[in-house]
């Protein structure tokens, strides 16, 4: 009886043994999924802390061993980021699901040099790694765009459909055509929807050379007749401004209407603001 119960404890412990190592095979062989939670991402040139980029592990069963990922830097942004983490993150083991980070630090300058993009593309010695999420490996690369503060940004962003606050109206969509430095605008401006197709010709004038602001001016003109058929004449009140980083161009005028001569009816201190 003592042998019999010998031999079953011994088969219990070799059984035990036996499958407790083909679990851990298992386990050693399962696919490991790492990826980046999202396709892209902005940095700003001017944040003061690094960014931490999230990679994510999955796997059924926990890791028997660290993962070691290495990871590589390619585009034009490469010398508007420092990496912090100098390519290579790792996966602790114990873990089914893990996140490690890689960190770049954001090298600000006093250029207006743009946007820049750059990507991260991941790789593994280890043979059970497999890169991004379904049949189309989504996600994974990161593409990440540097965000540049010091905006670049000239007046050829105000043609199009903008949108005009004036003195007595507000929030009217004015349609606007650029020639040279003159911007012309048409619609109701002036804050009078009898006269919705008014037209006048600004001049934006840069502060510098290449500067995104800079003063409007214009030519006292008559821009249109209303739906009574009286005639209407801007002029100046003084030299308004444009910033196209902010996109608004502020200007301020006198209306006159003609009704046997040129009758002063009001001023409008205008915004227009591209929407």
């Amino acid at each position: 009886m003592k042998n019999l119960n010998f031999w079953k404890y011994t088969l219990l412990v070799i059984c035990s043994v036996t499958i407790f190592s083909c679990s851990s095979a298992d386990e050693e062989t399962n696919e490991v999924y790492v990826y980046f939670p999202d396709a892209s991402l902005n940095i700003k040139e001017d944040a003061t802390e690094a960014t931490k980029i999230p990679v994510q592990l999955f796997t059924i069963g926990s890791l028997q061993d660290n993962v070691q990922i290495n990871y590589t830097l390619v585009g034009d942004g490469l010398n508007r980021v420092t990496d912090q983490s100098e390519g290579v993150i790792t996966l602790e083991k114990g873990y089914e699901s893990y996140i490690g980070y890689i960190v770049l630090k954001p090298e600000n300058n006093d250029l207006g040099d743009g946007d820049a993009e750059l990507s991260i593309s991941l790789t593994s010695s280890n043979p059970n790694v497999i890169f991004g999420l379904g049949p189309e490996n989504d996600n994974s690369t990161l593409a990440i765009t540097v965000l540049d503060d010091e905006c670049t940004n000239q007046i050829d962003v105000f043609p199009g459909t903008l949108t005009n606050n004036a003195t007595y109206g507000s929030e009217t969509s004015i349609n606007t055509t650029l020639n040279g430095d003159v911007l012309t605008i048409n619609g109701d401006f002036i804050g009078y929807s009898a006269l919705s197709n008014a037209t006048l010709d600004l001049v934006l004038t840069p502060s510098s050379p290449g500067a995104s602001d800079g003063k409007v001016t214009f030519e006292a003109a008559e821009v249109g007749v209303d739906s009574d058929g009286y005639y209407y004449y801007l002029s100046p009140k003084g030299e308004g401004t444009y910033d196209a980083c902010v996109g608004e161009i502020k200007f301020e005028f006198y209306i006159y209407y003609y009704d046997g001569g040129w009758v002063y009816w009001y001023s409008s201190s205008n915004v227009i603001t591209i929407p």
